[in-house]
C-alpha cells in the first residue's frame, strides 16, 4: 500500500479533511514535520485560506528534495494565477471541490500506481557510470570526473566490495610511475568521494593501512 501524506493549513478544521480522505485505498499521514517526507509516495496540500498559500509554497519548496514525489492540492477558495505557480513548482494535480473527493483520490492512486508499475520494469539502478564521457549518474543528476577521478571509480568498481591495495591501485593509474606516494592516491580519492557521497547504492571507505573498498550500501 502507498503512503500518503497530508498537511492541512492551521486554519482549517482539521480532522474534517482527514476524515474526508480517509478511504481504504489511502494509509494517511499527518504530516508535520519535513523529515516525514522520507516516508510517503505522495503529498496531499489542504489549503482553507489563500492567505497560507506562502507557507504551502515553503513546503513545497522542501519537497524538492524527493523529485520522486506525488504532490496535490485541494483548496476549496478559487486560485486564479498561484494555479500556474503551483504547477510550476511541480504539483502534480489542483482539485477545488469536495463533491470530486473521491474522483481527486482515484486519479491519486491511478497516477502512482501506473508510474510505479513502470518503474519496476524500466528504473536502472540509480548509480550508473558512463566511463568514455567521464561520469556518473546519481539520483538522475550527472556528476562528471576528471580523467583520474574516471580511471580510479572504474578501477574501484571492477573490484567492488573488495578491499584494492595501494600498489595496485598505482599499477592501475600510474602504470608509468611506481613510485606515487600514499597522499596522493588518499587526495585523489578524498575528491571522487565527494562527488559520489549522495549514491544511496554506493560508498567509497578507508580500509586503514591497506587501500580502499568501493561497496554496496
Amino acid at each position: 500500500m502507498n503512503n500518503f501524506g497530508i498537511w492541512i493549513d492551521e486554519k482549517t478544521n482539521q480532522e474534517e479533511y482527514i476524515d474526508m480522505f480517509d478511504f481504504r485505498e489511502l494509509n494517511l499521514i499527518k504530516i508535520q514535520e519535513k523529515d516525514q517526507l522520507k516516508e510517503i509516495d505522495g503529498l496531499i496540500f489542504v489549503l482553507s485560506d489563500k492567505n497560507n498559500v506562502i507557507k504551502m509554497v515553503e513546503w513545497l519548496f522542501e519537497c524538492k528534495t524527493n523529485p520522486a514525489l506525488f504532490m496535490w492540492v485541494f483548496s476549496e477558495d478559487g486560485l486564479d494565477n498561484e494555479e500556474e505557480v503551483l504547477i510550476n513548482l511541480g504539483v502534480d494535480g489542483i482539485f477545488t471541490s469536495k463533491e470530486n473527493i473521491k474522483l481527486f483520490v482515484l486519479s491519486m492512486l491511478n497516477t502512482t500506481k501506473k508510474l510505479m508499475n513502470y518503474s519496476k520494469k524500466k528504473a536502472p539502478s540509480e548509480s550508473f557510470f558512463i566511463k568514455d564521457e567521464g561520469k556518473i549518474v546519481i539520483n538522475q543528476r550527472e556528476v562528471f570526473l576528471t580523467k583520474k577521478e574516471s580511471d580510479l571509480f572504474s578501477f574501484l568498481y571492477k573490484n567492488k566490495n573488495n578491499t584494492v591495495f595501494y600498489d595496485k591501485i598505482t599499477s592501475a593509474i600510474w602504470p608509468q610511475n611506481n613510485k606515487i606516494k600514499n597522499y596522493i592516491i588518499a587526495n585523489l580519492v578524498f575528491h571522487l568521494r565527494e562527488k559520489i557521497k549522495e549514491s544511496r547504492e554506493l560508498e567509497l571507505v578507508t580500509v586503514r593501512g591497506r587501500g580502499y573498498m568501493l561497496r554496496d550500501k
